[in-house]
Formats: structure tokens, C-alpha cells, sequence
């Protein structure tokens, strides 16, 4: 979950009246979460160069996996 501290579309905490962006991230199971001080509901365009830094950071992490899944499912065919 990748958000901005100040986003009043999708708040962090949406209090009892509904779920915010971190009861989201709470039942997805191996979620991570990731807030941008002083970004709102857009953080690509309010903090271009931190948002990009994450996504890439996350798909950075996660590629050695998949490649490593799709190698031995190439290599069961």
C-alpha cells in the first residue's frame, strides 16, 4: 500500500464510519505499506520522486522471485 499521509480521498485511519488505507493493507496478506509525508491522494504527482522510488524498490525485491517461479515452471514443462 503506497499513500500519502494527507490524502482525504483514502485516509490512513478512516475512524469507525469505514476503512482507510491501512485496514486495506492489513487484510491483504504480505502487504507492505509505504507513506509519503506530505503527499495527498495522488503521490505520483505530489512526490513523483519518492513514489517511483518505492514502486521500483518493491519491484526491485519482488522480481528475484517471480523470475525464479517462472524458471521452474519452464522447467516442469
Amino acid at each position: 500500500m503506497l499513500g500519502g499521509d494527507q490524502d482525504l480521498m483514502t485516509p490512513w485511519d478512516q475512524g469507525p464510519d469505514g476503512a482507510g488505507q491501512q485496514a486495506i493493507a492489513d487484510g491483504i496478506a504480505g502487504s507492505e505499506t509505504h507513506v509519503i509525508h506530505g503527499s495527498n491522494h495522488s503521490t505520483i504527482f505530489d512526490n513523483t520522486a519518492e513514489h517511483n522510488r518505492v514502486v521500483v524498490d518493491f519491484f526491485t525485491r519482488h522480481a528475484m522471485g517471480v523470475r525464479a517461479a517462472v524458471a521452474g515452471g519452464a522447467a516442469a514443462d
